[in-house]
């Protein structure tokens, strides 16, 4: 289910994480929380390896 936050468009990936959280079953709620964290309300940016490419 994550996966599928790929092919929303960017405006509507906080709301669909916040639909994958209410409807994961039993035993991924550390998987989501940790991928919301990271991926999509944290601060994981892409900045650094832009840099390497540059």
């Amino acid at each position: 289910m994550l996966d599928g936050l790929a092919f929303l468009p960017v405006a509507d990936v906080k709301e669909g994480m916040r639909v994958l959280q209410e409807s994961i079953p039993d035993g991924l709620e550390s998987l989501v929380e940790y991928f919301d964290s990271t991926y999509v309300n944290g601060t994981y940016r892409f900045d650094h390896i832009l840099i390497l490419f540059i």
